[in-house]
C-alpha cells in the first residue's frame, strides 16, 4: 500500500483603496504599491524584506494583488499619485540612506583650480 500526500499552499488576496484625505469620496489613481513579505512579523518594512511584486490598480484608485500565499506582508507606497517620493512613507533604511547622502554634500567643494 502507498500513500501520497501532497501540501497545498493557502493563498488569498490583498487589496486597498486610495483616497484624496480631505475628500474620502475621491479615489486617486497612478499610486504605485510594492509589496514585500514581512519575514520576522514586526508589520514593519525592514531592508532583509524579499520584495514580492506590486498591486496592480484594478480599478480607479483600488489596487490589488492576487495569489499570495498564507502570511505576514508589508506594503510600501513607492510614491504618490504626482510620483514624488513622501518621506514619511519611506522604509527607516532609506531615510538613513538619504540623510547620510545630505551630509555628503555638504562638504564644500574647492572653488578655485587651485583649491582642487
Amino acid at each position: 500500500m502507498e500513500v501520497e500526500l501532497v501540501n497545498y499552499f493557502i493563498t488569498g488576496n490583498i487589496a486597498l483603496t486610495k483616497v484624496d484625505k480631505d475628500y474620502p469620496e475621491n479615489k486617486l489613481t497612478g499610486a504605485v504599491f510594492r509589496v514585500y513579505s514581512d519575514t520576522n512579523g514586526d508589520g514593519k518594512l525592514d531592508k532583509k524584506e524579499e520584495l514580492l511584486g506590486e498591486m496592480g490598480e484594478v480599478e480607479k484608485g483600488v489596487y490589488q494583488m492576487d495569489s499570495l500565499r498564507y502570511g505576514k506582508y508589508a506594503r510600501w507606497e513607492r510614491c504618490d499619485v504626482l510620483g514624488e517620493l513622501k518621506p514619511e512613507k519611506m522604509p527607516a533604511w532609506a531615510k538613513e540612506a538619504i540623510v547620510k547622502i545630505k551630509a555628503q554634500e555638504k562638504i564644500k567643494k574647492p572653488k578655485s583650480r587651485e583649491e582642487r
